[in-house]
């Protein structure tokens, strides 16, 4: 989506919802990292707050997966057949409605939801990710750092991708640093790959609303003076 000024706000990061009334909206903040540490090894590396209203619930889930998978060239077709790598760990906590906190602390915000999972937006647009499962099991501290322009869906109006999908937000690519311990075993990232995360609002039908962190996988940012479009692939 065009808009007049793509640059991002401290109070865009801060923005939980819109100004209509919300019946049984929720909130998804994820993140999906892939990373390659000191061992050699390409990680994946994945977590999420989901906040239902309806539900009265707060969940957060936190995963990790290690090693490329393969795919296979289906005969006479042409499709693939992929086969991921398992997963290494694999959590979900659920958590009562009001544990996710978004505060505005000086020149940043800060995203939580109980001690596992936290996330503060820097004016510089930063992300500091802190994940804990708390067991000893995997522990993140990572940097996700901008490059280029944030890709609006929208701002002061919303891109409608379908009927009952109403988004507002954006995409952002940038690389990924910082440290990962599994079972106590410390692995430092030396090279990450290009990410882009959005920070979207979505609502299931219009006066419904949604916030979720998430992967662009395929596309490219055509940029003007004063504004930026998202050209998928």
């Amino acid at each position: 989506m065009k808009i007049a000024n793509p640059r991002v706000t401290l109070a865009d990061e801060a923005r939980a919802g819109v100004d209509e009334a919300v019946r049984s909206g929720f909130l998804d903040w994820l993140h999906q990292f892939s990373l390659t540490g000191d061992d050699g090894e390409l990680y994946s590396v994945g977590g999420a707050i989901l906040s239902m209203s309806l539900e009265k619930l707060d969940v957060v889930t936190l995963t990790v997966a290690r090693g490329e998978g393969q795919s296979r060239q289906l005969p006479e077709s042409v499709y693939k057949v992929t086969e991921y790598p398992g997963m290494l760990y694999e959590r979900m906590w659920r958590q009562p409605a009001g544990s996710l906190s978004i505060e505005r602390c000086g020149d940043c915000v800060r995203v939580s939801c109980g001690p596992q999972y936290r996330v503060e937006c820097f004016a510089d647009h930063s992300w500091h990710f802190l994940l804990d499962s708390l067991d000893g099991a995997y522990r993140a501290d990572l940097w996700h750092r901008p490059s280029g322009c944030p890709l609006w869906y929208g701002r002061e109006t919303p891109s409608y991708l379908t009927q009952h999908s109403i988004t507002y937000g954006y995409n952002w690519s940038g690389v990924v640093t910082g440290e990962i311990v599994l079972n106590g075993r410390s692995i430092r990232q030396w090279h990450a790959y290009p990410h882009i995360l959005p920070r979207e609002l979505y609502t299931d039908e219009p006066k419904e609303v949604a916030c979720v962190w998430g992967e662009f996988r395929s596309g490219f940012l055509r940029v003007g003076k004063n504004e930026a479009e998202v050209v998928c692939l």
